[in-house]
């Protein structure tokens, strides 16, 4: 019988932890990677060398469901063009954002902890956010169907932040969360359809 790679045991191992680690964030619980790496029987020091701290571990959590949320905003959207595309995927991708329990549990639980992953250069989180909606932009750009006022990068990181001090309101300003107020003003953004 073969003996498996280390490099094919550090991913598996690393796999089994962002699945438990995944699994408690959908569960509305902590992510301590030292306490999946015990549950799991991993070493901490290889649950750590894999995957980082805890910050780094929700982080990564944080992007994949991020990711899930923003190709399913694409893929509901694919029946539009032009500027209906673009703020039919940019207004859906912010509700999801809202109304989920498992990010809301994990900002109220350390809310400093959790925006500091979100909207920090710390972390790689939001960088990720603005080229997700960079692409977007540049694809209706090319194809003709909107005129960007400045550059896609630019732009991407003002709808960005916009989106952030709306989802974030109350932990920043004090603010209510308004999300057909953030819609309004994400539409002053989004340039009109190229003619």
């Amino acid at each position: 019988m073969p003996i498996p790679r280390r490099s094919e045991t550090r991913e598996a191992g690393r796999r089994k932890l962002m699945e438990a680690a995944i699994n408690c964030y959908l569960n509305n619980e902590k992510i301590e990677i030292s306490a999946l790496a015990t549950e799991l029987g991993i070493s901490r020091a290889s649950a750590y060398r894999w995957l980082g701290d805890n910050d780094r571990v929700l982080c990564e959590v944080l992007m994949i469901r991020t990711r899930l949320n923003f190709e399913d905003r694409r893929s509901e959207n694919l029946h539009l063009i032009g500027r209906a595309r673009v703020l039919g995927v940019l207004n859906g991708f912010m509700r999801h954002a809202a109304e989920s329990e498992h990010l809301m549990s994990a900002l109220m639980a350390d809310p400093p902890r959790v925006m500091r992953i979100v909207a920090s250069s710390a972390f790689p989180m939001q960088r990720m956010v603005v080229g997700f909606i960079q692409g977007l932009l540049i694809e209706e750009e090319a194809a003709g169907r909107i005129e960007l006022p400045v550059d896609a990068r630019a732009l991407a990181y003002g709808i960005c932040r916009l989106m952030e001090g709306f989802l974030y309101a109350d932990l920043v300003a004090g603010e209510s969360i308004d999300m057909d107020r953030a819609t309004t003003v994400l539409e002053l953004l989004v340039p009109n359809d190229g003619q």
